[in-house]
């Protein structure tokens, strides 16, 4: 090396691989970085210097490349080409050093680069495979070193394997996840413990609760009709109802905050909804304070319990007014939400729901952190003494969750409170809301059969129903009813309790007193479902509950209003009488045979009744009227022949088929002054059925 000045060639030879050359900065050797023997002949200007460098790169632990100043790579020390696990470093000089990067890190690789030429220090980490694509996780620095006029002469790369830190720092991530997920599925499961506590020990005072509530309310308003003319007395009467009512609004809000309150839900439009409610609810809140509606056009339509979603809207509005102290401003609005997966799993809504929004917003002195973590908890209240059970939020609660909504509450001190409510989407047409209590009280003449095992609870509700002018006849459970309805008596209505101790369930009750008379109506009673009747939070279908406590008023519309679907509506004076169906009364103790022969007569326009033997069918005879009876010869206990026998000294008119598979060798067992008889061999086919049936003679 003669000249100093001139920049001269220097090489690192590693371990197994070809010299690498790139150009030293223009300055002393002494000064510069020598990384290898110089290619001259000529000794070093100083050999240990040279040395250190060559040992500093060669036995560094981290991974060094040389990069040129057009970015392209020129070097990979030792240890570099062991941790990159480059068998042949050939290919890879001269190449763009920030297109070995992939992806995303090609940009922080690009970054750092630019930032080393502009003359100053580039951090970043990111991942990316060896030659051998196993995939490894960088600490990597890219730094200038500068040459004798302080610009830019080369760069220098110092990437470090930090793959094990990368990994344990996952891997303890990942646990504190796992603790978080385990903690708030511990918290969730303690939260449904808690409320599946709640709601056994609810269920059973409820039952039990309501009932007390039915007998003294029910007396009370019994008495009541006795006090007319003293007003006195009525007034006080009526005073210790409204104390019953606030007895049964406390068992069904606790009911509804373990979500174990029966639900009618129906398509609603909550725009109209909310008009029809904006009155009554500008009453609750008073002159002092402002109500604003705001309704999104084209507003889906939502399925829920409007009487339930109304107190809902109601118990905000009071809470909202107290916080407001009588003045300030309640805005409701209601809009179309599209919740995606994170906001539905926060809410614990079903992932990509559709549902409707109602937002309600005071402008109160609102709550701090403390109060609004145990809002919705049953019984707490930050309100005086007497002016709050602390229930209202826990049954919108339980009520939003029992429905397959939510509700959520944010709130700031002097800011004012926000809850919003989410309600899913249904695409039925909207129900139209019918106000029955504007329905005129009325009684009726029609049999009521009242099974009830509360001796006082049945005596209120028969006293109430004998009042209104009906038949009433009463047992104490399930099996005793079957006995009645067995009797043949004629029975409009079956008024049941729910739960009732015996054998036989009060639905299994409901469902034989259907067998047995298909016209008859079913009410169910109770102060808690149990599940018996309700499912998902809601009344099976077709089901007619009435919960207890009940009013006498309330109890007489929905009886009527039942009743009511049976009447026939009376056909105009100068009308022609039309031909009545003919009445059959099939009697048959194979249910395949009874039920194909019922529908078969239906299909030729009969009013079908069928029992499967002849006690039954004795009781029917003695409380309907019948044209005919179709009835099997051989059966159990008394035999067709017999049955026959009795039932036209019962009803003289009435005409007999006998269906027999014995064919017609069974007329020598009828008797000779036995008249208006048919004989039908089994199997039959609709027309000799109809032949037979239908006949007006008979042999």
């Amino acid at each position: 090396m003669t000249d100093s000045s001139t920049p001269e060639p220097a090489m690192a030879r590693l371990d197994n691989a070809d010299s690498l050359s790139f150009s030293l900065p223009a300055a002393a050797l002494h000064e510069a970085v020598a990384v290898a023997i110089p290619r001259s002949t000529e000794p070093p200007a100083d050999p240990a210097f040279d040395a250190f460098f060559r040992s500093m790169l060669n036995g560094s632990r981290d991974c060094i490349e040389i990069l040129r100043l057009d970015g392209t790579l020129d070097f990979v020390n030792a240890h570099g080409i062991e941790l990159k696990e480059i068998d042949d470093f050939a290919p890879l000089r001269g190449k763009a050093w920030a297109s070995l990067w992939p992806g995303d890190a090609r940009d922080l690789a690009t970054n750092a680069v630019d930032a080393a030429l502009a003359g100053r220090h580039a951090h970043f980490e990111a991942a990316c495979p060896t030659a051998r694509g196993n995939l490894k996780h960088w600490e990597v620095t890219v730094s200038p070193v500068p040459d004798a006029s302080n610009g830019v002469e080369w760069l220098v790369s110092t990437s470090r394997d930090v793959t094990q830190r990368v990994q344990m720092q996952r891997s303890l991530d990942a646990a504190l996840r796992d603790r978080e997920t385990r903690h708030q599925t511990h918290t969730a499961l303690a939260h449904a413990e808690k409320l599946e506590a709640i709601g056994k020990l609810t269920g059973g005072v409820a039952h039990d609760f309501n009932n007390v509530l039915q007998v003294i309310g029910g007396n009370l308003q019994l008495a009541a009709q006795h006090a007319r003319e003293d007003k006195a007395l009525l007034q006080r009467l009526e005073s210790a109802h409204e104390a019953v009512e606030r007895g049964a609004m406390l068992s069904s809000q606790l009911l509804a905050f373990a979500r174990r309150q029966p639900l009618e839900p129906v398509a609603i439009d909550i725009g109209r909804l909310l008009h029809s409610c904006a009155d009554a609810l500008r009453r609750t809140l008073g002159d002092a304070i402002e109500l604003e509606t705001v309704i999104v056009d084209d507003l889906w339509n939502t399925l829920a319990d409007r009487h339930h979603l109304q107190n809902v809207l109601v118990n905000l509005a009071v809470n909202a007014r107290d916080a407001m102290d009588g003045a300030g401003k309640l805005t409701i609005e209601a809009s179309n939400a599209r919740l995606d997966t994170d906001q539905t799993r926060e809410d614990e809504l079903p992932a990509g729901g559709e549902y409707v929004r109602i937002t309600v917003t005071d402008t109160g002195c609102g709550m701090t952190p403390a109060t609004l973590e145990r809002a919705f908890e049953p019984f707490f209240t930050t309100k005086t003494d007497g002016r709050g059970t602390g229930l209202g939020l826990s049954m919108a609660y339980g009520f939003l969750r029992q429905t397959g909504g939510s509700i959520d509450l944010q709130s700031a001190i002097e800011q004012g409170t926000t809850a919003t409510l989410h309600l899913p989407r249904t695409l039925e047409e909207e129900t139209s809301a019918v106000d029955i209590a504007s329905v005129p009280v009325t009684g009726g003449t029609e049999t009521v059969l009242v099974v009830e095992d509360d001796p006082d609870v049945r005596a209120t509700a028969v006293d109430m129903l004998a009042q209104l002018g009906y038949r009433v006849l009463q047992t104490s459970d399930a099996q005793s009813a079957l006995s009645v309805l067995d009797s043949g008596a004629h029975i409009d209505m079956l008024f049941t309790d729910v739960v009732m101790p015996g054998p036989v369930r009060s639905v299994e009750l409901a469902r034989r007193a259907k067998e047995l008379i298909p016209s008859i109506e079913v009410l169910f009673t109770s102060g808690y479902t149990e599940n018996v009747i309700v499912h998902k939070g809601r009344l099976d279908p077709g089901v007619a509950l009435i919960s207890k406590p009940y009013r006498r008023d309330a109890l007489a519309r929905k009886v009527r209003a039942m009743l009511r679907q049976k009447e026939t509506p009376e056909a105009p004076r100068d009308a022609p009488d039309e031909p009545k169906p003919l009445r059959v009364l099939i009697v048959e103790d194979d249910v395949n045979t009874r039920d194909a022969t019922r529908e078969l007569l239906q299909l030729l326009g009969a009013e079908v009744s069928a029992v499967d033997h002849a006690k039954a069918a004795l009781a029917l005879v003695d409380s309907h009227a019948f044209d005919v009876l179709l009835t099997d010869v051989r059966m159990p206990g008394m035999s067709g022949i017999e049955l026959a026998r009795v039932a036209k000294r019962r009803q003289p008119n009435l005409r007999v088929v006998f269906a027999s598979g014995y064919g017609l060798s069974i007329a020598s067992e009828i008797d000779e002054d036995m008249t208006g008889v048919a004989l039908l061999p089994k199997p039959f086919d609709l027309d000799s059925l109809e032949r037979a049936v239908f006949a007006r003679t008979g042999t």
